[in-house]
């Protein structure tokens, strides 16, 4: 049976920006959907190869199973790609990540240049590549192919196929990341954020410092003022060591962007950045942002949380916004912190009391710890220093929410739902009962207006 897949803007066929680059794919927006690309053929229409996330959002991939706890079954999958023109290629190389787990039948990859549709194992001649690949070890640990030369395969009909086989008894699962083809005998490697960013050495010194690198990952922050602009963060998995900054002068990106990006490690004053930035590539757009990570001020001031997405939770305002929109907080647990406004759009200035739920990139700079929000509604009041402080104060209920919240508020007031990221997901005048089932699984900030006095408070989607 057939299945067209469509791809979502992760598929890149770029040969007609840049000759070299025949297709890349890297399967950001988690799913195998838009523009009629890749397909699938597959003998069990429940068993497919789909696009997958699977708690790392910004590291999305194609991913294959024949698993429903607690049987395997019968299946043979395979996924093409969409046909590419290597007609005017002279040395086209193939490269992709690989990672499996559990016991199974290995993954196989094929060429052919004269496929025309319908199922592989019937249509078309196919070469069998899979003995040129180097393959995971397992236990989902990734692993680059290397470069798999497809110099015999020059035709203006060239596909790829790789072939999952599945039993009642067994199957692997297998997943395929960062797939490209391209001219050029050497391919550069992507390097993980978390292999750029991890040590074991007390200093917090980068093991690549002075090293070129070219990694790549969601835009978490962008900085919103003067030169430093073209400034940003990024981030390719959840938690800590997954977090970068980079320090570039030249490309505009966005939060939500997927990025490619070549530069190379520096120590500056201990805070491990990316200069010398000599490529930043927007993949596409519009990505959901990695899971915060909820810290303590002792915890978030660890080597490891530099540069991710954090959410310090029940900390006490100390200071009012100084002149450069900056201020104070501090949960209790030491060190004081500072939240500064370097990625929003607006300052936001604390009533000094006030107990905050902030989230933010952890950040250094000037010798200071800091918690950089990209949006105002990642700063939540979730405690009022008097009463006069919280005119607008009001209750969810129920919170954990699945389906119906009711809010106590003015019918007259403006209540507004926004996702961490700051979008708005829900916005309109109280009718007290407000319909979130469509929302996804979360935390949201729900900010409720009323004769220009604003306040908020965080609401959980279950």
């Amino acid at each position: 049976m057939k299945k067209t897949l469509l791809l979502t803007a992760g598929f890149l066929a770029l040969s007609s920006v840049n000759a070299q680059t025949y297709l890349e794919d890297d399967w950001t927006g988690g799913n195998l959907t838009s523009n009629n690309a890749w397909t699938t053929e597959t003998d069990n229409v429940s068993y497919d190869w789909v696009g997958s996330e699977l708690g790392s959002p910004g590291n999305p991939y194609a991913r294959m199973s024949n698993y429903t706890n607690p049987d395997n079954f019968v299946v043979t999958s395979w996924l093409i790609t969409p046909v590419m023109n290597l007609s005017a290629a002279t040395t086209p190389v193939l490269t992709f990540k690989n990672a499996y787990n559990f016991a199974g039948d290995a993954l196989e990859m094929y060429v052919s240049t004269d496929y025309t549709g319908g199922n592989p194992g019937t249509m078309g001649t196919w070469t069998d590549l899979t003995s040129s690949v180097t393959w995971s070890g397992g236990s989902f640990s990734w692993v680059g192919s290397g470069d798999v030369d497809l110099t015999t395969y020059i035709s203006a009909t060239t596909y790829i196929a790789f072939k999952y086989t599945g039993t009642a008894t067994d199957g692997s699962t297998w997943e395929i990341d960062d797939f490209l083809v391209k001219e050029g005998a050497t391919v550069s490697t992507l390097t993980p954020i978390y292999d750029i960013q991890y040590t074991a050495d007390v200093s917090g010194d980068s093991p690549l410092d002075g090293q070129e690198v070219t990694t790549k990952g969601v835009v978490t922050g962008v900085y919103q003022f003067g030169t430093n602009e073209d400034r940003f963060f990024i981030q390719d998995g959840d938690g800590a060591w997954n977090g970068i900054y980079v320090y570039e002068n030249g490309t505009p990106v966005a939060v939500g962007d997927s990025v490619k990006v070549t530069g190379t490690v520096d120590e500056y004053f201990t805070l491990t950045e990316l200069v010398s930035v000599s490529n930043v590539t927007i993949l596409n757009s519009g990505n959901t942002l990695p899971t915060p990570v909820s810290v303590t001020n002792a915890q978030a001031v660890e080597e490891q949380y530099e540069g991710v997405m954090v959410t310090l939770e029940d900390g006490v305002a100390l200071t009012v916004a100084d002149q450069y929109g900056a201020w104070t907080i501090n949960d209790g647990s030491n060190p004081v912190i500072k939240v500064d406004d370097d990625l929003l759009p607006a300052t936001f200035d604390p009533v000094v009391g006030n107990g905050y739920d902030v989230t933010g990139i952890k950040h250094y700079a000037f010798d200071e710890d800091l918690i950089l929000p990209s949006s105002s509604a990642q700063i939540v009041t979730v405690e009022y220093a008097t009463i006069v402080d919280n005119e607008l104060n009001f209750d969810i209920y129920p919170n954990p929410a699945s389906d119906i919240i009711t809010l106590n508020v003015d019918s007259n007031a403006l209540v507004a739902i926004y996702s961490m990221t700051g979008a708005v997901v829900s916005e309109g005048v109280s009718t007290k009962t407000i319909d979130v089932s469509g929302l996804e699984s979360g935390i949201y900030n729900v900010v409720v207006t009323l004769n220009g006095t604003q306040t908020a408070q965080k609401l959980v989607i279950r």
